[in-house]
């Protein structure tokens, strides 16, 4: 985090772009980080369409971890994804990635007995928005 305060711009040099590149240095200095392997996904909305030159559905490789950008509960059974935000091609697909998870929040919020408080506005915001952009998503 120091690296990132210290030095965050957007011309490349050896070790700082943005807040990522002094990340390249970390399994170099700390002996028990791992970088992970090539079969494993960490995978974002915005490089989601680059991942087709990857085999990401072959049984060999793992999604680990997803990163719900812009996910935000309209109610119990409905979802604004966000999806729209990054353009991305293969709708479909990723939204069998968050049908999944959305149903698995659903179930926990029933489960725990957990009751969300919603902004009427921007509960009605991201209603709209969702509806005009058909980025939204239905649990039974």
């Amino acid at each position: 985090m120091y690296k990132c305060i210290k030095k965050c711009q957007l011309q490349p040099s050896k070790y700082n772009f943005a807040d990522q590149k002094y990340l390249d240095q970390i399994p170099k200095k700390f002996k028990k980080v791992q970088v992970l392997e090539k079969n494993i996904f960490n995978i974002v909305p915005w490089n989601f369409d680059n991942l087709g030159k990857y085999n990401y559905k072959s049984k060999e490789t793992k999604i680990v971890f997803f990163h719900f950008q812009g996910l935000k509960f309209i109610s119990k059974n409905l979802f604004y994804l966000g999806l729209n935000n990054y353009s991305v091609r293969d709708i479909q697909e990723i939204r069998k990635i968050y049908y999944f998870y959305c149903l698995e929040l659903k179930n926990i919020l029933i489960k725990n007995n957990i009751d969300i408080s919603y902004n009427f506005f921007q509960t009605i915001k991201f209603f709209f928005k969702g509806i005009f952009q058909k980025d939204l998503i239905y649990i039974k």
